[in-house]
C-alpha cells in the first residue's frame, strides 16, 4: 500500500510538473512580442546613410537617415547611440552646430540610459564643443558639467576617468 501511494504521488508530481511546463510554454507563446520590422528598417536606413559617406553632397541626407534610424531603435540598442553620434559629426562638418549639438546630446542621453558611462561622457563633451561653436555658453557649461559628473562613476576605470578628464580640459 505504501509503495502504491508513493507511485501515485510520483505520478501526480510528473503530471503536475508537466502541466506547469506546458503552462509556461503557453504563457511564453501568448506573450506579446516586439516585431522585428522597425529594427530591420532602422538597420536599412543606417546602411543607406553609411553608403553616402563617400559623397559629401549626400551628407545632409545621410544625417537625416541616421537620425530617423536612431529614433526607431529601442533604448537597449547601442546602434541608436552610434547613429546619433554619426549624425552629430556629419552636422558639425556641415557647419550645422545646432543639429550637431542636439544629435550628440541625444547620443549622450541614450548612452546614459544603457549605462554606457564612457560613451555618454564622450558625447556630452562633443555636444559641448558644438554648443561652443554655436555660441551657447550656458549649454556648454551644462554639457561639460554633466560629463564631469560622470568621472565620479565607480563603473569606470582610472584610465577611462583620466581620458575623460583630459578631454574636459581640452
Amino acid at each position: 500500500m505504501k509503495m502504491r501511494t508513493s507511485v501515485l504521488a510520483a505520478g501526480a508530481m510528473l503530471v503536475l510538473s508537466g502541466a506547469a511546463v506546458e503552462a509556461q510554454v503557453d504563457y511564453a507563446m501568448a506573450a506579446p512580442r516586439k516585431t522585428a520590422a522597425p529594427a530591420t528598417r532602422a538597420d536599412r536606413l543606417k546602411q543607406e546613410a553609411e553608403s553616402m559617406f563617400s559623397t559629401p553632397k549626400q551628407w545632409k541626407r545621410a544625417q537625416r537617415l541616421l537620425i530617423e534610424s536612431a529614433e526607431m531603435r529601442d533604448a537597449t540598442d547601442a546602434d541608436a547611440y552610434t547613429c546619433y553620434v554619426m549624425a552629430g559629426r556629419l552636422a558639425a562638418v556641415l557647419g550645422d552646430n545646432a543639429s550637431a549639438q542636439e544629435a550628440l546630446r541625444k547620443a549622450a542621453e541614450h548612452a546614459l540610459a544603457r549605462g554606457a558611462i564612457i560613451d555618454a561622457a564622450t558625447a556630452f563633451i562633443d555636444a559641448a564643443h558644438a554648443a561652443a561653436r554655436a555660441g551657447d555658453v550656458d549649454e556648454v557649461e551644462d554639457l561639460m558639467r554633466r560629463a564631469e559628473l560622470l568621472t565620479n562613476s565607480p563603473l569606470i576605470s582610472e584610465q577611462d576617468r583620466s581620458a575623460i578628464e583630459f578631454r574636459l580640459r581640452a
